[in-house]
């Protein structure tokens, strides 16, 4: 994603502009760094984004991001909008700027106190709480396999903390009894099992 972004701003002319749209992993972590990071400081500006939403269609269980950028300064009347939300600017992590400035960095004194949580390793396993509510509803017995799926995201911009999807989390159970839970199980071969059978690792090809 990061190299796609970086080509689109090489092929502008320097008033050009871009809106583009990628997974929300383009403004996070190594992907950022390599990418936006780097536009930032060439002097590109962020002029609206979308840090991350629901792709809207349930064949495809993602969260997207999008970026509008533009190579010449804006104009003092020119807005900013992070998220719909008029902001004096935008930073590569697609937060509105604080008074707090640059990357953040990991905390050497949390080493061994605090850790990223459960990495599900395919949003496949995810949905929608209504889509969860549903079929809790049609068969009480789903409620064993679906369960809120709160991430740092919903921590952080939810006073109530409350998850905006839910996951399917058949444990480590035998395929036999996993698929004594029909609609959910549908889910994880659907989505699921065909990006594992891609992955390198042969224990998640197996184990999908």
């Amino acid at each position: 994603m990061a190299y796609f972004v970086l080509r689109a701003h090489a092929l502008l002319n320097p008033t050009g502009q871009t809106g583009l749209i990628a997974t929300n992993t383009l403004a996070q972590g190594d992907t950022r760094e390599v990418g936006l990071d780097q536009l930032v400081a060439d002097g590109v500006t962020i002029r609206r984004a979308v840090k991350s939403e629901p792709w809207p269609s349930r064949s495809a269980v993602l969260e997207y991001c999008a970026v509008w950028t533009s190579r010449v300064a804006l104009g003092e009347d020119a807005q900013r909008r992070a998220d719909g939300v008029v902001v004096a600017a935008i930073a590569p992590s697609l937060d509105s700027v604080s008074r707090v400035a640059g990357n953040p960095y990991r905390l050497a004194a949390k080493r061994g106190v605090s850790y990223q949580g459960s990495d599900i390793l395919g949003l496949g396993f995810t949905m929608e709480p209504g889509r969860a509510q549903e079929l809790i509803a049609a068969d009480p017995r789903n409620a064993d396999v679906l369960f809120p799926y709160l991430n740092g995201q919903d921590l952080n911009s939810d006073p109530e903390c409350r998850a905006r999807r839910w996951v399917i989390d058949i444990h480590d159970w035998p395929e036999d009894r996993a698929a004594a839970y029909p609609e959910c199980f549908a889910q994880v071969r659907e989505l699921v099992k065909p990006e594992r059978e891609q992955n390198n690792d042969k224990r998640r090809r197996e184990i999908w």
